[in-house]
């Protein structure tokens, strides 16, 4: 099992860059107007997911739900108008990374995905919407990758079946677009 304490270095960039975004909100607060209690509570609720995902490798519920309940409030409150469309992408993103993992199951064998993390993604479809979305999963596979190379110079070699927690890595790319917006092409 991959405990704290083995995989902390494999994991530093995603503290740094959360880090980063919260001194992005810190600078932002003034225009973030009630956006930014918000932004704080998404913030708390990642911060409890990365630590239980990194020590436990698993995603416990209890914030998943109060994450759900808090993206529907901020959009309700925000953007009245955008709560079905944002509700339909949540189940969108949460349907298409399950889909992936029971595929992935079904061809490796074994579990690539935690149970929880196409809800976590789902909740990301919840906060950011469809624009977002993609930009999410990039900065969320991108950073996985990372974490997985390091680890691996870590260890000279890293065996497939060895899991490696992916709540960090969705809760990064979720903070980041939220932060920072949506990555855009051009």
């Amino acid at each position: 099992m991959l405990r704290a304490e083995e995989g902390c270095r494999a994991h530093t960039h995603v503290l740094w860059l959360g880090l980063a975004g919260a001194v992005v909100l810190g600078v932002q607060h003034e225009t973030l107007g009630w956006y930014a209690a918000a932004s704080v509570a998404l913030f708390c609720g990642l911060c409890v997911i990365v630590l239980f995902d990194v020590e436990y490798l698993v995603i416990p519920d209890g914030p998943l739900l109060f994450l759900f309940a808090a993206g529907v409030a901020t959009t309700w409150l925000g953007a009245p108008e955008e709560l079905s469309s944002r509700l339909i992408c949540a189940f969108g993103a949460w349907a298409a990374l399950r889909l992936f993992s029971l595929g992935y199951e079904r061809w490796r064998g074994f579990a690539g995905l935690g149970a929880a993390d196409p809800k976590l993604f789902g909740i990301a479809g919840l906060w950011l919407g469809l624009q977002a979305l993609p930009g999410c999963l990039l900065i969320s596979a991108v950073s996985g990758l990372i974490s997985a190379a390091v680890l691996m110079r870590e260890r000279q070699s890293i065996d497939e079946k060895q899991p490696i927690p992916f709540g960090p890595h969705l809760a990064l790319g979720l903070w980041l677009s939220w932060t920072l917006g949506p990555l855009e092409g051009g």
